[in-house]
């Protein structure tokens, strides 16, 4: 394992770290179905049969929870903004039939953020309303901050961390430029846009891919607040361990671990399994 920088370690202590997640909170539910049993005498379409289903906290709320289960302790804003929206999804197995959206928006946020004890500040910004970067002026105040966001990444504080995919990157190319940004590149891995680090997919097989983005900003967020030598390779290795997994999920430090033991890298030797 490689050691990691001790000097956000040492200032957390023993304790968690504390980390705000600000965004757009939303639900993933999965009706789970069988078939198709017949073709439909309405319309030439095939009938399925619901026999199950389960929800998760979606967008923000999934990076939040992806936190929770790396061990951090979360303060959520914009979770109380109701109705979520919703994302329906119709599932045959690990097949994706159909899809359909409730309540596309989310309230602005107007709850102010105090930074009394926090480590981080994560925004998770999918365009539905929640977030606008200049009404977060809590960003400038904090020395850590990393975004997610759908949207022209400009107006953050420079020091800021972004996680485009690559469309958004190709959209925003100019005003990425200068920027510090982790690539989720999808079947292609992560990189930095700068070009000094590459990682491959590690998964294995893939069963769902929803939500893996907000995963690889969680767990990269939490390694650096950390202090590991490597977060890159932590984000990684948390998207291989979702994307193997049904449905929208969240990966723990040991799961982590395993897979950055089976790539050759190593855990950091300031990995507390037990913490996850």
């Amino acid at each position: 394992g490689r050691r990691g920088p001790r000097g956000d370690q040492e200032r957390i202590g023993m304790r968690k770290p504390k980390i705000v997640v600000v965004g757009d909170f939303m639900n993933d539910t999965y009706w789970l179905a069988k078939g198709p049993t017949r073709i439909s005498p309405e319309a030439p379409i095939p009938v399925h049969e619901i026999v199950g289903l389960v929800s998760f906290e979606g967008g923000a709320g999934n990076v939040a929870a992806n936190l929770e289960a790396l061990g951090a302790e979360v303060v959520r804003i914009g979770d109380c903004q109701l109705p979520h929206p919703i994302k329906n999804r119709l599932m045959v197995g690990d097949v994706q039939v159909a899809r359909w959206d409730e309540y596309d928006q989310c309230e602005s946020v107007q709850a102010g953020i105090s930074l009394d004890g926090i480590d981080a500040i994560v925004v998770a910004d999918y365009g539905k309303g929640s977030v606008s970067r200049l009404e977060l002026p809590a960003c400038t105040r904090m020395p850590r901050v990393f975004v997610d966001t759908k949207q022209d990444p400009q107006g953050y504080p420079a020091w800021a961390e972004f996680f485009p995919n690559l469309l958004e990157l190709m959209k925003f190319a100019k005003q990425y430029e200068g920027l510090r940004c982790v690539v989720k590149g999808g079947d292609k891995g992560v990189f930095y846009a700068q070009g000094v680090l590459w990682y491959p997919a590690w998964a294995r097989q893939v069963r769902c891919v929803n939500g893996a983005g907000d995963t690889v900003i969680a767990a990269y967020a939490f390694a650096c607040v950390m202090g590991y030598a490597n977060p890159l390779a932590c984000a990684n290795a948390a998207a291989a361990v979702v994307v193997e997994k049904p449905y929208t999920a969240t990966a723990t430090l040991a799961e982590i671990g395993e897979v950055l033991d089976r790539v050759g890298i190593g855990r950091p030797v300031l990995w507390d399994t037990k913490a996850g």
